[in-house]
């Protein structure tokens, strides 16, 4: 008896000492900006849709739990094959086609500049995508 009780206390001990798990969260935070003189749309494949006037920037947030590393693929924009970017409602390009060929791929996480910073001891990243008037100057040589 004296045993288990001996090992019923060094175990509530060895529990009690245990170094609590500290909870937060992770910010993923997209910005895109429109640093052209056109307007943009974006679309991707379930013909969501991202309007930009020329001067803007949309934005949004994903928070997970815990302390995570960067994206490296998915959340930007979700797994899709091509995302249809128009300017001016007039001037359509596919990035990620094979028709199309962009220099820089807006679907890529690697295209988007990234800054680190921590709130808390937890890891917030912005990640961002300038539209600028070169990328209307190769959409219209497509």
């Amino acid at each position: 008896m004296k045993n288990h009780l001996f090992i019923l206390i060094i175990s509530i001990l060895a529990l009690s000492c245990r170094k609590p798990s500290i909870e937060g969260e992770t910010v993923h935070e997209r910005i895109i900006e429109n640093n052209s003189s056109h307007s943009i749309n974006i679309k991707n494949l379930y013909n969501n849709e991202i309007k930009i006037p020329r001067g803007e920037s949309f934005e949004d947030k994903f928070v997970s739990e815990g302390e995570n590393p960067p994206q490296v693929y998915g959340y930007l924009i979700p797994e899709t094959d091509s995302i249809e970017v128009i300017y001016d409602d007039t001037l359509t390009v596919y990035h990620g086609s094979i028709n199309y060929l962009m220099l820089r791929d807006l679907r890529r996480n690697d295209m988007f500049n990234l800054t680190e910073s921590k709130t808390n001891g937890f890891n917030h990243y912005t990640y961002t995508y300038s539209f600028t008037d070169v990328d209307y100057d190769e959409a219209r040589t497509k």
